[in-house]
C-alpha cells in the first residue's frame, strides 16, 4: 500500500526498473516502459525486444484514454502457399514463425508523446540488468528446464542458455552482453537503430540464413498503430482495453452478459457463480472466433461490446445445463506474456502487456552485434481459410488478445491490471474484477482466489483445435465440481496458485491511497511509495 505511487510487475527487477524511473522524475508512462524493456532481460521465456506489445494509457491532465498497439505485421513475401497443410501449416518455432517485432516502436511512440524522460534514462536499467547480468530465479529456471530440447536444437539459443549443456543453476549471475549491445544501439538511435539500423539489418540477416521470409523493408515499412480503445462499463465502472482489431472485447463482453445476474447472491465459486461465468466466456469467445481480425482487411465487425448484443447472447444461457462450444453470435493453449501496472502521483495510470507469443518465442536466440534475444512466433496466431477474418496475408497483423485493462469510477481513476497467459487472460481479468466489485475484496484478496477457465472453444493458435474442458482451481470444493459435472461440464482440476498471473494497482476512492499486488504463481512483484 502506498500513497504517491506503485506499481505491479513480473519481476522484482522490472518493478526496480520503474521505481528508478519514477525517482528520477519519470511519470507512470516513463516508469511502465522502463519496467518493460526490464523485463525483456529477465524474463526471456515471456518477452522480447523481438516481441509485441500493448500500451494502454490514462492521462490525469485530459481524462483521456490512449491505445498504442505494437502488434508486428507479416512480410511482403508471406503466402499461405509458404504454410498449407502438406507443409505442416503454420509452424509454431524456426525461421517461419516471427513477425516484425512491434514492441520497441510501441513502447518508444509512448514515452516521446506522453513520457517526461529521455530515452537513455528508460533503458538504462535494462541495459545494467543486460550487461551486469542478473540473478537466475527457480522461476526462470524451471522453465529452461522445460524448455532445454527445444532450444538446443538452435546452436544460438544453446549457447546463450545452455553454456554447459545443461540450465544455469537457481542463483547463477545471467548476462547478456549482445543484448546489452542492442539496448545501448535503441537509447541512442532510437527506431530507426531498431527497424532500419544494425538491429533489423542483422534480424533478417539471421533469419536469411536459417531460411526467413522477413526482409529489411518490413521492418523499415512498420509502424505501431494508436487508436481508441474498446470501451465498456460493469456496475458503474466504465472499462477500457485494446482496440477492436484484437481480441480484447472478451472481458468486455462477458462482463456485458453477466451484468444482469446477481453474482453475490449465487456466491462465489459456488456451483451457480461458476456455470453463468463460464458460459457466458464462452459466448465470447465463439464471438471471436467469427468476427475479430485486422481491421485494414475486410470484415464485419460486430458491436460485441454493446449492452444490446449481449443481451441477445445472454439468451442463450440455461441455469442448468452446460453449451458446448458456445454458437456463433450474428450481429448485421496458453502463451507466455507479461504485464506491468503503474499509478503515479499525478494519478496517471498506464497498463502494458508485452510477449514473445510462446515460451522463447519462435526459440531462436538472434546472436551476435545487434542481436541478442529470442524472436518472437505470431504466424501461427493466423489462420489459413481464406473466408476467415484472421487469414495469413502479407503485411498484415494476427489477431492478438494482449486485454491490458484500465478502470475509471465516477470519471477518476480506479485500477490498472492486467495478466499473461493467452486465452486465459480475459477470463483472469474478468474475474479478478468481480471479485473486487460484486465481492468487495481488496486487491491481494481478489487476485488469490481460487479461479476457473475454460477450454470450450476454438483455440486461438494454429491448428486452432476445440477444447472442452472446464478447468477448476484444486481449492474449488468437491461438491460444486459434482455438481458441475451433473449440469454437463467436462471438468479437469489443477494446482493453481491465485488468478493466473495477475497484477494489478488499485486507487481507494476515499482516502487515495494505492493498493498494488501480484499473484503469487510467477516471480511477480509489487512496490509502492
Amino acid at each position: 500500500m502506498a500513497r504517491q505511487w506503485a506499481v505491479a510487475s513480473g519481476h522484482p527487477q522490472a518493478s526496480m526498473a520503474a521505481v528508478r524511473v519514477l525517482e528520477e522524475g519519470g511519470n507512470a508512462v516513463d516508469a511502465a516502459v522502463a519496467a518493460t524493456l526490464a523485463t525483456t532481460v529477465v524474463e526471456p521465456m515471456n518477452v522480447s525486444i523481438g516481441g509485441n506489445g500493448m500500451v494502454m494509457i490514462y492521462l490525469a491532465k485530459t481524462g483521456q484514454v490512449y491505445c498504442i498497439d505494437g502488434s508486428g505485421w507479416t512480410g511482403k513475401r508471406v503466402t499461405t502457399d509458404r504454410f498449407d497443410q502438406k507443409s505442416g501449416g503454420l509452424p509454431f518455432y524456426g525461421p517461419l514463425a516471427p513477425v516484425v517485432p512491434g514492441l520497441i516502436d510501441a513502447l518508444l511512440r509512448a514515452s516521446e508523446q506522453y513520457g517526461k524522460l529521455g530515452r537513455p534514462n528508460l533503458l538504462a536499467p535494462s541495459i545494467a540488468l543486460a550487461g551486469d547480468g542478473f540473478v537466475a530465479t527457480q522461476h526462470l529456471v524451471t522453465s529452461l528446464e522445460y524448455s532445454q530440447k527445444i532450444l538446443s536444437r538452435f546452436a544460438s539459443s544453446e549457447r546463450q542458455w545452455f553454456p554447459n549443456g545443461k540450465p544455469p543453476a537457481v542463483g547463477t549471475i545471467m548476462r547478456q552482453p549482445e543484448l546489452a549491445g542492442s539496448l545501448r544501439l535503441i537509447a541512442k538511435g532510437g527506431r530507426e537503430a531498431f527497424y532500419r539500423g544494425p538491429i533489423a539489418k542483422r534480424i533478417v540477416a539471421y533469419l536469411k540464413q536459417e531460411g526467413g521470409l522477413l526482409e529489411e523493408d518490413d521492418f523499415a515499412s512498420y509502424s505501431a498503430r494508436i487508436g481508441p480503445a474498446l470501451h465498456s462499463s460493469y456496475r458503474g465502472y466504465e472499462l477500457y482495453e485494446g482496440p477492436e482489431w484484437s481480441f480484447d472485447h472478451i472481458g468486455l463482453e462477458t462482463l456485458n452478459i453477466l451484468e444482469s445476474y446477481d453474482l453475490k447472491q449465487m456466491g462465489l465459486l459456488s456451483a451457480d457463480y461458476i456455470h453463468h461465468v463460464t458460459e457466458a466466456m464462452k459466448l465470447a469467445f465463439a464471438d471471436r472466433d467469427a468476427s475479430v481480425g485486422d481491421p485494414r482487411f475486410p470484415k464485419l465487425m460486430p458491436e460485441l461490446v454493446s449492452k444490446q448484443y449481449a443481451k441477445q447472447r445472454r439468451a442463450l444461457i440455461r441455469p442448468d445445463r452446460a453449451m458446448g462450444p458456445a454458437p456463433v453470435g450474428t450481429v448485421g493453449e496458453g502463451g507466455h506474456t507479461d504485464y506491468v501496472a503503474v499509478i503515479d502521483s499525478e494519478r496517471n495510470m498506464v497498463s502494458i502487456t508485452s510477449s514473445a507469443s510462446g515460451g522463447y518465442g519462435n526459440n531462436m536466440y538472434v546472436d551476435g552485434p545487434g542481436g541478442g534475444f529470442f524472436l518472437n512466433n505470431w504466424i501461427p496466431l493466423f489462420r489459413l481459410d481464406p473466408k476467415h477474418a484472421n487469414y495469413l496475408e502479407p503485411r498484415k497483423v494476427p489477431r492478438t488478445g494482449w486485454s491490458p485493462m484500465l478502470a475509471l469510477k465516477d470519471g477518476k481513476p480506479f485500477a490498472a491490471f492486467g495478466t499473461g497467459g493467452g486465452d486465459t487472460i480475459p477470463q483472469a481479468q474478468l474475474q479478478f474484477f468481480i471479485h473486487l466489485v460484486d465481492f468487495g475484496m481488496n486487491v491481494q484478496e481478489a487476485l488469490e482466489q481460487p479461479w476457473f477457465r475454460t477450454e470450450a472453444f476454438q483455440g486461438y493458435r494454429y491448428p486452432n483445435a476445440v477444447g472442452e474442458n472446464l478447468v477448476l482451481s484444486e481449492r474449488i470444493q468437491e461438491p460444486v465440481r459434482a455438481e458441475l459435472k451433473r449440469r454437463g461440464h467436462v471438468i479437469k482440476t489443477q494446482k493453481i496458485l491465485g488468478v493466473a498471473s495477475m497484477r494489478a494497482v488499485v486507487i481507494d476512492a476515499g482516502s487515495g491511497t494505492l493498493s498494488a499486488a501480484a499473484a503469487p504463481g510467477s516471480d511477480g512483484y509489487a512496490l509502492g511509495k
